[in-house]
């Protein structure tokens, strides 16, 4: 099945709307945008979860790292930093020949569970190191 096949499909099934997305698609769930691509026989899924502070950057990308392995915590996903805007995506690769429409529903549903479960523990991590500078601060003063 191609990428275009795989798009209609899911159209047919869901009644989501992916026409004219030859090579791409993307979908909205709740505050995140998922991304899919073609990438050759492949299928990428990706999200941006968000810009990481630099002071938090190091016990979360610990965190990620940790998802990372044997994609425990991440799905099957992995995540990778933008090296340009230092915001953190979660980002999996598929077979497109191993799905059909039933499957990428599953996929997407499971993925974009996955980065809404993330962008709570970034903020999490957001509003601990934001406490953290607010008490330091006022001991400051």
């Amino acid at each position: 099945m191609s990428f275009s096949e795989l798009m209609a499909s899911f159209a047919a099934k869901t009644g989501i709307e992916t026409e004219g997305s030859r090579g791409g698609a993307a979908f909205k769930y709740e505050d995140l945008i998922i991304l899919l691509q073609e990438a050759g026989d492949l299928l990428l899924l990706r999200t941006d979860l968000g810009f990481i502070r630099q002071d938090a950057e190091k016990p979360l990308l610990r965190e990620a790292l940790k998802a990372n392995f044997a994609g425990q915590g991440a799905g099957g996903a992995v995540f990778a930093l933008n090296p340009a805007d230092g915001h953190l995506h979660l980002q999996r690769y598929d077979r497109i020949r191993d799905l059909d429409a039933a499957g990428l529903e599953t996929l997407l549903r499971n993925f974009a569970e996955t980065a809404k479960t993330w962008t709570d523990i970034i903020d999490d991590y957001r509003a601990a190191f934001s406490d953290a500078e607010n008490a330091a601060d006022e001991d400051n003063s």
